[in-house]
Order: structure tokens, then C-alpha cells, then sequence
């Protein structure tokens, strides 16, 4: 075990740190497998409904904070479907076309990966 001293705002912490063998199967923790299953099973959804339209794709991590639209409503070009956050950002994904919102995969306040389907548009 090795001791370090680790300053954080301004105060200084005495720790000790385990040297640990590196195994080449990665850890998983309760909840993660759930998390896993549910993206499994929302990329099986979107695999079905590609056929139906073109996907709407996360650009990048994060959460859901805004669902803009609902499942039916005609949207334009350029309209917003979602706001994304992201490293305190919000990010604003927006129909590429003009359509029909064929489904919604995601809901506010629910979290995404890349390239996740957060929903499907079908053209007009």
C-alpha cells in the first residue's frame, strides 16, 4: 500500500492506495447490466423501426432533458426534436427533414450513449 498526500480546495488529505492486479475482464456493478439490457432492447426497437423512417441518432452522452415533439406530429426541416445535455451544455437535435415523428425511444430527464436512437422520422 502506498500513501499519498492529495490537496483538494486548499485542504491537504493523507490516503492510501492498494496496488491491484489488472484482470482483462472489466468490472461490472449492479445496475450496470440492467443499463445494458435496456440499450440492448431500445436498439432492438430502433433496428425494427429503421425500416419505418430514418433513425434519430445522439450525437453524444448525456441526458434528456426536453422531448420537443410527440409520436405522430409533423415536423419541418430544421425543427427541434430534443435537447440533449451534455457537459452543461444543451445541445439541440433537430429534424434533418421534413416528416412524421414515427417514435419516441427516449424520455426527459433519461440519460443516452452515442449514437443511441433517441426516435424515428418517417417521411411525408
Amino acid at each position: 500500500m502506498k500513501k499519498y498526500k492529495v490537496k483538494l480546495n486548499g485542504k491537504v488529505y493523507e490516503v492510501e492506495v492498494e496496488e491491484m492486479e489488472v484482470t482483462s475482464e472489466p468490472a461490472t456493478f449492479n445496475g450496470d447490466e440492467d443499463k445494458q439490457k435496456e440499450k440492448e432492447k431500445q436498439s432492438e426497437v430502433a433496428a425494427t423501426n429503421s425500416v419505418e423512417g430514418e433513425e434519430i441518432l445522439a450525437p453524444l452522452p448525456g441526458n434528456i432533458l426536453e422531448v420537443k415533439v410527440k409520436e405522430g406530429d409533423s415536423v419541418k426541416k430544421g425543427q427541434i426534436l430534443f435537447i440533449l445535455e451534455a457537459m452543461k451544455l444543451e445541445n439541440e437535435i433537430v429534424a434533418s427533414n421534413d416528416g412524421i415523428v414515427g417514435r419516441i425511444l427516449v424520455n426527459k430527464g433519461g440519460t443516452v450513449v452515442t449514437g443511441e436512437c433517441l426516435g424515428v422520422l418517417k417521411r411525408n
